[in-house]
């Protein structure tokens, strides 16, 4: 990739279940004031994941739905009467992938912050990616701190910028 490529971040946690051990209670209002409630569609198929990730990003203050699979994340979109500010998405996903997601998305209307969040992408998908103009990809372990991180800087991105949410 070249310079301006898109960021990759990654992290490491010995257990998915272990993410109160890694945030703190001084470093969620830390990230938290000032910034109002983010609605997040999450989709991810893995129960653990699911469950340590959308726990960590509760407990930091935004405001989440979790869905396991494309079809049920398009048609959440779809029938959103508030925008959601980011999609979080892993790439395996049952019956479609996360490029065939964000690329519908992008062939529509929706605009909104996309964050990829999966383990280990070949080049050619990352690139993938990088040409649908996705946010970020955090590479899978992750401790939940550094998902929290790199989805609060994407967001303070979309305020900056005045980008709109997901709403077709």
């Amino acid at each position: 990739m070249n310079e301006g490529a898109l960021p990759i971040t990654c992290g490491r946690v010995s257990r998915y279940d272990g993410f109160s051990k890694v945030i703190t209670d001084s470093f969620i209002p830390a990230f938290a004031s000032g910034l109002g409630r983010h609605r997040i569609l999450i989709v991810e198929d893995h129960p653990a994941v699911r469950q340590v990730v959308l726990a960590g990003l509760e407990r930091a203050g935004f405001a989440c739905t979790v869905v396991t699979d494309v079809q049920t994340a398009i048609q959440m979109l779809s029938l959103a009467t508030e925008p959601f500010d980011l999609l979080l998405t892993d790439h395996e996903l049952p019956g479609a992938s996360g490029v065939e997601l964000v690329a519908q998305l992008r062939a529509g209307s929706w605009k909104c912050r996309v964050i990829v969040f999966s383990g280990s992408l070949p080049l050619r998908v990352m690139e993938q990616y990088e040409a649908l103009k996705v946010d970020r990809i955090i590479e899978k372990p992750c401790s939940i701190s550094a998902l929290v991180v790199q989805v609060w800087e994407v967001l303070n991105e979309q305020r900056e910028t005045g980008q709109p949410g997901c709403l077709p």
